[in-house]
């Protein structure tokens, strides 16, 4: 996750940008978006009965049992 945002193609965003007729404050403003960033992240712990995957920023999190009733009530405690 730690590269996710240093790959983008910080140029070639803002050229498209230009040759679709964007002028002005925006294209200043993702220019400064787009420069160096810093996020901070907090990571909560799962309980063993449910599992999570998590993708630069998208998580996922499912658990798994017969009981429909246990399952929606494991998850609402996320």
């Amino acid at each position: 996750m730690e590269k996710a945002y240093d790959r983008a193609w910080r140029y070639g965003i803002l050229r498209d940008l230009h040759a679709m007729g964007f002028r002005g404050n925006l294209p200043i403003f993702i220019q400064n978006f787009l420069k160096t960033r810093t996020f901070n992240v907090r990571i909560e712990q799962l309980p063993p009965y449910v599992t999570g995957s998590l993708f630069v920023d998208d998580l996922q999190i499912s658990c798994s049992s017969v009981n429909m009733a246990l399952i929606e009530r494991q998850l609402r405690k996320q």
